[in-house]
């Protein structure tokens, strides 16, 4: 066996040596005439394509499955080649798109392979997960910053990683000059607004009002190798992310397939790919929050320490974090942990009976061990909060120094507070409109900025919070957060289920998008849609694992495939060509895209909810309904059946 693994390093090596020499024929430089296209084409391809073979080999050494990823690994080799020869064809207008649709065809069919094995359970290694994820993340970013001017809050952030990377805060000097603004726009120039709505007039100079968490992070990357080398950075923050999703599913889906489709889905269909190739905050958001969420409450060793730290990282990012980590919080609190349930079930004994002190000259220990019971069990729960909160505490102290040094306000996020005031005197609009029946339809159904028009597998999780509800803590699935703590003293102290362990996950995106629908700018301003639901997304996956099971049949089945491929066509597209994602109010690029290649575009019918006027308004609403009935029914099926 061992020399199929060693003939497939050979052949592997031998072809992406000669991948690289044919895209290196005349015709690949005629086709491709943009510098940033043709390098991402000639240049990360072939790595990814590489590294995809060594992928192949090991999970094949691994599983034993050598020759099946031999010729697995071979054949999807062959669609480069295929690639490369399509480039010798006339590209039309459109030839940055076309290239883009290759590029990203290529790169699926070479990972898809790895990636079966690990939807098949034969492989269930965290470290195939992550490197998985990083070749995909790292060729779209790629990809990504080639085919795309930095747009929106992007160039901004960039503006803000330079300043950095020459040692200072002030970005004075950037915004003075605009050289690099424009380079990084195609050759824009800043326009109203651009300044007072990124540039806070402190005290303490010039500051970016998104703060400088974000730049920090990307300011090495940005340094070593520009835009490409921030977006690298913040590949290698999606792949963590991938990995901290596929372990959350294993830990609360207890089937191994069902959590791998659900983490699959999550990482590799929109939103979370479209976000790792644009510089904005929200993929490191949501590491911190599914980190710091598996540190509380499911991992099988619990570190509310390390967690208080990795939530109160978000201090650094957006409020919109602060409020996911708020609302899954309180379930760390005492007050709230020991729940009426808990304290009954320390109070019974292990037949469930109540545990009472005996009448006549017999001596029941019962009543004491159950106050000791609950003694204990206030003191970890307690204590997890304390450590927790202790951290978060001393993040929350050293940001806030930060900003005091930055911005001459000791608070977090005090660069939002320029921002709004100098937002407010632009356009005398509150940043909150406080009218959820056009935020929340639309954060749900606008077939622009909303879940319906890009990513519809999201609506498979409501299935799942019927499964979640129910569950009760089992092998597999850690629902108390601090059974691991109770379990050495098993005949002392009960380990009582004291929440389900998805239950703070669901308060937490169901009150972050809620929080969001009274947002002025819901739609995540000029950014690839549903940029502000990717914080929260990994949290969401165990329910789309625990809905697949009630989704069985003919109708279930149908509709979890129709989802996801809808899902996946959109992020084909929205990967290929990244400025699909980029919509104004009146446009809808991705269904009008489809309209052009297809008969009939799956997208074309949703409502809009940019309507100019009430009567648009009130026709988007009821055209809607059939959506919000198809989500009830989803969610009644979550709960009336029970998988076979």
């Amino acid at each position: 066996m061992a020399r199929i693994t060693l003939f497939h390093t050979a052949v592997a090596a031998l072809g992406a040596l000669e991948l690289i020499r044919t895209l290196h024929q005349p015709w690949v430089r005629l086709a491709i005439r943009e510098e940033p296209a043709l390098l991402a084409f000639v240049v990360a391809l072939p790595v990814a394509s590489a590294l995809a073979s060594v992928i192949a080999i090991a999970l094949g050494a691994r599983t034993g499955l050598r020759r099946r990823a031999l010729v697995t690994d071979l054949a999807t080799l062959g669609s480069a080649y295929a690639a490369a020869l399509l480039l010798s064809l006339p590209m039309g207008p459109n030839a940055r798109g076309v290239v883009g649709l290759l590029y990203v065809a290529v790169l699926v069919l070479r990972l898809a392979p790895s990636l079966a094995l690990v939807l098949r359970g034969r492989e269930r290694s965290g470290a195939a997960v992550f490197a998985l994820s990083l070749v995909f993340y790292g060729a779209v970013a790629v990809w990504s910053g080639a085919a795309t001017a930095a747009q929106g809050d992007q160039p901004h952030y960039l503006l803000a990683a330079d300043r950095l990377a020459r040692g200072s805060l002030d970005l004075a000097p950037a915004y003075a000059d605009g050289t690099l603004f424009g380079a990084l726009t195609g050759g824009l120039r800043f326009g109203p607004g651009d300044v007072e709505t990124h540039v806070a007039r402190t005290p303490a100079g010039d500051r970016l009002v998104q703060g400088y968490g974000l730049a920090f992070l990307v300011a090495p990357g940005w340094a070593a190798w520009g835009k490409t080398g921030a977006l690298l950075v913040l590949a290698l923050v999606a792949a963590f992310t991938s990995l901290q999703t596929w372990r959350l599913c294993r830990e609360t889906v207890e089937d191994a397939r069902h959590a791998a489709v659900a983490w699959a889905a999550t990482a590799f269909l929109a939103p979370l790919p479209t976000l790792a190739g644009a510089v904005y905050p929200n993929v490191v958001g949501a590491a911190a929050i599914v980190w710091s969420y598996r540190l509380l409450f499911t991992a099988e060793r619990r570190r509310p320490l390390r967690a208080g730290l990795v939530a109160g990282t978000v201090l650094l990012l957006t409020p919109r974090d602060a409020v996911a980590v708020l609302l899954f919080a309180p379930f760390v609190v005492p007050a709230a942990g020991v729940t009426l349930a808990a304290v009954r079930a320390a109070l019974k004994g292990p037949a469930g009976h109540e545990l009472r002190a005996t009448r006549g000259d017999r001596t029941d220990l019962g009543l004491p061990i159950a106050l000791a019971r609950l003694a204990a069990l206030a003191a970890l729960v307690g204590r997890d909060a304390r450590r927790s909160g202790a951290a978060f505490a001393a993040m929350l102290l050293a940001v806030s120094l930060f900003d005091l040094v930055g911005y001459g306000v000791p608070l977090p996020y005090a660069g939002y507070g320029f921002g709004i005031e100098m937002a407010q005197r632009l356009d005398a609009l509150p940043t909150l409109s406080f009218h959820p029946e056009v935020g929340l339809p639309g954060i749900l159904f606008d077939k622009a900025f909303g879940l319906a028009g890009s990513a519809p597998w999201v609506f498979l999780g409501l299935a799942g919070i019927g499964a979640a509800l129910a569950r009760r803590r089992g092998a597999g699935t850690s629902l108390a957060p601090h059974a691991p703590a109770l379990a050495p003293a098993p005949a002392l102290i009960a380990a009582p289920a004291l929440v389900p362990a998805l239950v703070p996950a669901l308060v937490a995106v169901a009150g972050s998008v809620l929080a969001l629908s009274v947002y002025r700018l819901w739609q995540g301003g000029w950014s690839p849609p549903n940029r502000y639901l990717v914080d929260v997304l990994p949290l969401w996956a165990p329910f789309v694992g625990l809905a697949l099971p009630r989704l069985r049949g003919l109708v279930g089945g149908t509709i979890v495939w129709s989802l996801l491929s809808l899902s996946a066509l959109a992020t084909f597209l929205l990967v290929a060509v990244p400025n699909l994602g980029f919509n104004l109010n009146d446009t809808a690029q991705l269904a009008e895209a489809l309209e052009d290649v297809l008969p009939v575009s799956p997208f074309s019918w949703l409502p809009s909810f940019q309507a100019p006027d009430p009567p648009a308004l009130v026709a988007a609403w009821l055209w809607s309904v059939p959506l919000w009935a198809g989500c009830a029914l989803l969610l009644g099926r979550g709960f009336a059946r029970r998988p076979a």
